[in-house]
């Protein structure tokens, strides 16, 4: 995408801001597929991705639009992901990278998911308030906030480490939503969001792994963030969200100007 602004979209530039975000980078701990090994975050628009759940709602075929995940440090995601407006799954997906460049465990879908769709958030508000030429090839940031909508009484009924290992069905992306509000949490209050993932690395290097599947254990993750963020991170986050509920309220989507789009 290029505009009037003079900036074109490109994964490297987008890369580039997601790292000035998190204080993380794309170059270290690599541990790359067995396809790929030089160490490159790989992009591969693809229409042979043949995921479910799309088709009723976009009226495509499900492998043109919404079929977009990450593996080993790869990027994978559908033509229509490109299009103007929805192509901030890019970015998400690349948020997994990023997070996979760290640590490639597998820390559930809360805090993998929290991290990559909050990363994105704060990479939409970057990109609208300083690279505005790259904000009118995505979607708006109001976006991210609506899409993590979700229902609360039943989140309190349970300790947040509860939800780490059980899906959490009252919102309307699930444990992403949970995930969005911890993540806003830890970056609020500790100012630092990303250190518990360079931590976990740390203590429980991937390389050193002795189970079969990558999941990491829910003792470990519970350690490492009361480690990085102290013994009372996980006891603290209801009090925040209950004061911070209206952070996450729905929020009007702007009309996105734009004109001064001169090429696709």
């Amino acid at each position: 995408f290029s505009s009037a602004h003079s900036e074109v979209f490109s994964p490297n530039k987008a890369m580039n801001i997601i790292e000035q975000i998190s204080g993380l980078s794309f170059e270290v701990n690599d541990y790359p597929s067995e396809e790929y090994t030089d160490g490159k975050t790989h992009i591969f628009i693809n229409r042979d991705l043949l995921l479910t759940g799309a088709e009723w709602y976009t009226g495509l075929e499900s492998n043109e639009f919404g079929s977009a995940f990450e593996a080993n440090g790869i990027v994978w995601t559908a033509p229509g992901d490109l299009l103007m407006g929805n192509s901030y799954t890019i970015v998400h997906e690349l948020c997994h990278a990023l997070m996979a460049r760290q640590s490639p465990w597998y820390h559930g879908v809360l805090l993998n998911e929290g991290f990559a769709e909050y990363t994105a958030y704060l990479v939409l508000l970057e990109m609208e308030e300083k690279h505005p030429g790259l904000a009118v090839c995505f979607d708006e940031s109001a976006t991210s906030i609506n899409n993590m909508f979700m229902s609360y009484e039943e989140l309190y009924e349970q300790p947040i480490e509860y939800w780490f290992e059980n899906s959490y069905e009252y919102a309307g992306n699930g444990n992403y939503a949970v995930g969005f509000r911890f993540m806003a949490y830890l970056h609020d209050v500790y100012g630092d969001y990303t250190s518990w993932i360079v931590n976990f690395e740390k203590e429980y290097p991937f390389k050193d792994k002795n189970q079969i599947d990558d999941e990491s254990a829910l003792e470990q993750r519970i350690t490492i963030l009361k480690q990085t963020y102290g013994e009372d991170v996980l006891d603290n986050f209801y009090p925040w969200l209950k004061e911070h509920v209206n952070d996450f309220e729905e929020q009007e989507r702007k009309m996105i100007d734009i004109s001064d789009l001169q090429e696709i």
